[in-house]
């Protein structure tokens, strides 16, 4: 299923600077974790917030090339 939100660019600056963080700490955990259980469902959690950040920066980068470009006319 996919969803929609609408963010401000100051929202979604937010919102990839959170998510970069909490990337860090999940990659932290997973170097540190032994458990084969909870380092799958950590593996899991990386490659979702991982894909979001991604999303995140094809929506600013599409943003950047909208606003670079010169008005016709």
């Amino acid at each position: 299923m996919a969803c929609a939100i609408n963010l401000t660019e100051d929202e979604l600056g937010l919102l990839a600077g959170l998510l970069q963080r909490e990337l860090g700490s999940v990659r932290s955990e997973y170097r540190r974790t032994r458990n084969p259980d909870f380092r799958s469902h950590i593996q899991h959690a990386m490659k979702m917030e991982t894909h979001i950040l991604q999303s995140i920066e094809e929506v600013q980068n599409r943003q950047t090339k909208l606003v670079a470009r010169p008005h016709p006319g």
